[in-house]
Formats: C-alpha cells, sequence, structure tokens
C-alpha cells in the first residue's frame, strides 16, 4: 500500500525501508509477521517511533534544490537542471520573460500583479482541496480506528496502541467533567440573579399598579383642592369689592347694608376655611404617597440594574475560564483521535483490518497520494509566484515615480505661466 499517515508519518506500504529493522537486531513478535501490501515483511519489526514525515518533506525543486557538493556532480549538470527548473517556474507563473533594461518594465509589472492575483486564488482552490482531503482521510483512519479498538483481541494485538487510547480517553473525560461541572456553576449563579430581577420586576410591577391608582387618585383630590381654593378666592375678591364700596359711600345711606353683607362673607369665609385647609392636606397627602411609590420604582429598577451588571461580571468571568478549559479539552480530543488514528495506521501497517474495511485500504492509498500531489502543487504555484524579477519592479516603481514628479512639475509650470 502506497503512502504515509499525515498524522503519525509511519508507513503504509509495506515496501518502505526506512524504520524497519532485521529481525536478527530485535525479536519479533508474532503479530510483527504480517504481510503488508507492499511485499512480504516476515522477519521484520516495524518501529512504532520512527516518524519518516521529515523524509518527504522535499522541496518543490526536489533533488535539485538541495545543496550540492562540489565533487557530488559536474557543475555542467546542476547548471542544466535549474535551467529547467527556472523554465517550470516561468511557465506556472505566466510572467513572461523579465525585461533586462528599463523599456518594458511597467508592463511587466502590471503583468506580474495580474497575474499573481490569479496564482494566489488558484493556490487556495488547492489548500481548500488538501483541507478536504486530510477530513476525508481522518474520518477514514477514525472508523477503521474505533472498529478495531472494539474489537476484543485489540488490547492483545496492539498494547502500546490501546494503552494510549485508553489514557488519552481518560484525560477527555476528566476534562468534559470539569467543564461540565463549571458550565453548571455558572447556570447555578446566573439562575440566582435571573430568579432575583424576576422578583424585583414583579415587585416594581405592582408598584406601577399603585402609581397608576395612586396617580388618579390625586388628580381627583388635586380637582377638588382647585374647586375650594377657588371658592375661597371668591371670597377674598367679594370682600375687597365690599371694602371699596364702603369707602366710596362712606356718608350714603347704603353704608349699614355694606357693613351686613362684609359680616355675612367673613363668616361664610371663616366657615369654609377649615374645608379648605383639609381638602389642602388631603391632596398633598395623596401627593406625598405617589411620590413615595415612584421613590419605590427607582429604587427597585436601580436594583435590577446592579443584578443584571453582577449577571454580566458572572459570565465574563465564567467565559474566559470556559474558553481556556474548552481550548484545552479540544486539545485532548485531538490528542484522543490521534491515538484512535494511529492505531488504524497500525492495522494497516500489519494488514490487519476488519474484514468490512478491507476495500479501504486503496481508498486511503488514493487520498494519500492525491494529498501529496496538491501539496506539491501548491508548492510549486507558490514558488512560480514568487519568482518575478524584483530588478524589473524596481526599475517600473522608478519609472512610475519620476512620470509622476515630471506631470507634476508640468503643471507647476504651465499654472506659473497662465
Amino acid at each position: 500500500m502506497e503512502g504515509k499517515c499525515p498524522h503519525c508519518g509511519k508507513s503504509l506500504d509495506g515496501s518502505q525501508k526506512i524504520g524497519i529493522e532485521n529481525a536478527e537486531q530485535k525479536e519479533i513478535s508474532p503479530e510483527g509477521k504480517a504481510e503488508l501490501p507492499g511485499g512480504d515483511l516476515s522477519g521484520v519489526k516495524i518501529d512504532l517511533d520512527f516518524d519518516p514525515r521529515k523524509e518527504r518533506r522535499k522541496d518543490l525543486m526536489g533533488e535539485a534544490g538541495k545543496e550540492v557538493k562540489k565533487d557530488s556532480a559536474p557543475a555542467i549538470g546542476v547548471k542544466k537542471i535549474q535551467i529547467e527548473i527556472d523554465k517550470e517556474l516561468e511557465s506556472l507563473s505566466g510572467y513572461g520573460p523579465a525585461p533586462e533594461g528599463w523599456l518594458g518594465t511597467v508592463a511587466y509589472m502590471f503583468r506580474v500583479m495580474s497575474r499573481k492575483k490569479e496564482l494566489r486564488a488558484q493556490i487556495e482552490r488547492i489548500r481548500e482541496e488538501i483541507k478536504e482531503g486530510r477530513k476525508n482521510l481522518d474520518g477514514d483512519l477514525l472508523v477503521i480506528g474505533r472498529k478495531k479498538y472494539s474489537e476484543p483481541g485489540a488490547q492483545k494485538a496492539y498494547p502500546v496502541n490501546v494503552e494510549k487510547i485508553k489514557i488519552a480517553k481518560e484525560k477527555l473525560e476528566s476534562a468534559g467533567s470539569t467543564k461540565d461541572l463549571e458550565y453548571r456553576e455558572m447556570e447555578e449563579n446566573q439562575n440566582y440573579i435571573d430568579e432575583e430581577i424576576v422578583r424585583l420586576q414583579n415587585e416594581a410591577q405592582k408598584y406601577r399598579v399603585e402609581e397608576e391608582t395612586m396617580a388618579k387618585i390625586v388628580e381627583e383630590h388635586r380637582l377638588e383642592f382647585q374647586k375650594a381654593r377657588a371658592r375661597m378666592q371668591r371670597f377674598e375678591i367679594e370682600e375687597r369689592n365690599i371694602k371699596r364700596l364702603m369707602t366710596e359711600k362712606a356718608e350714603s345711606q347704603e353704608l349699614e347694608k355694606l357693613k351686613i353683607k362684609m359680616a355675612q362673607v367673613e363668616d361664610e369665609k371663616k366657615l369654609f376655611a377649615p374645608q379648605l385647609e383639609s381638602l389642602r392636606s388631603i391632596f398633598e397627602e395623596s401627593e406625598r404617597k405617589l411620590a413615595l411609590i415612584r421613590s419605590s420604582i427607582v429604587e427597585i429598577q436601580g436594583k435590577i440594574s446592579i443584578a443584571s451588571k453582577r449577571k454580566a461580571n458572572i459570565e465574563m468571568a465564567y467565559k474566559k475560564k470556559i474558553e481556556e478549559m474548552d481550548r484545552h479539552y479540544h486539545s485532548l480530543q485531538e490528542e484522543y483521535n490521534d491515538a484512535i488514528r494511529d492505531l488504524a495506521v497500525a492495522s494497516l501497517e500489519n494488514d490487519d483490518l476488519p474484514e468490512e474495511f478491507k476495500v479501504m485500504k486503496e481508498k486511503i492509498s488514493k487520498r494519500l497520494s492525491s494529498i501529496r500531489g496538491l501539496e506539491d502543487k501548491a508548492k510549486k504555484l507558490e514558488n512560480a509566484m514568487n519568482s518575478y524579477s524584483r530588478g524589473a519592479f524596481q526599475r517600473a516603481y522608478i519609472l512610475l515615480g519620476s512620470s509622476v514628479l515630471a506631470i507634476i512639475a508640468l503643471v507647476v509650470i504651465l499654472l506659473a505661466i497662465l
């Protein structure tokens, strides 16, 4: 089987030579004698700690990108390879040949800028394909690993992998329980404050009903007091008129009648004064009660505002803590999934797949090959995108800057002349 696992780096090809030691050097477990799809591996043992990913992480340029020793190859051969690489980069970039002088540098710059946008879009699409491919590969390995882990003989056949899964699972469950407890504690505190807010809102609503009723009473008392005060004002006006008439008719026979009228008005005014003061007291008392109700509403609203702020503070404090716990939990989740995938890889290496997953070997191999092909393609495009001539760009900038300065100078001269 071709390819290597992108998680642990182990070979999924039985023909892999790196990381495999001769049976003469180490004992061979009965489980290590299974024949891999790439050839007969009886008599060898797989080194599970070997990480071949570094060995296959080569530069886009392949072997030609490595440093060449003086005595490893003729200089002419290295130059020929470099020319071929340059041609490939030029073909992929689509920039065309860079001008050596000043002529054509501006057109070259705009051509490069336009083409770089297209190359970036291509690279982004390829990266999305790689991401999707890795996601599908991860899913395949998880399905195989979980199935293998559930088999009765997994502990005996793969003790290291199974123990690793158990440890990762215990850590994950412990982190999950801690996170759940933190969530419940936060919810309990929030619920307590929510209940307090609801109680205060209900209390405020009762006061609002009282406020509405008392406001009507105050209005009634105000009208009664205004009527009484208006009547008292009429008595006072009548007194002033009688006094004025008495002054004007001091020698008249009507003076006695005016005195009698004044006495009557004063008696009525004196009798009405207590009623006016009573109505004044009733009105002022009702106003005082209304003010107390409104003050209570304002006080309750203040308490609701404080409770809401306290709830927000609790949410902020718990949010930071829970975010950290979530990050830790997700890292443990990935650690657990990696352990499951490692078991799947070990099963693939030993050709020890569950019967219903035999067909997945070829599928996984194709996925790995496709991912590696896309990675190489993306790397080539990145190198091609960055293969433009910096010197030509600098000359183009100088030309553009000089042109702008020339235009400004021309405009200044024309303005001076005109």
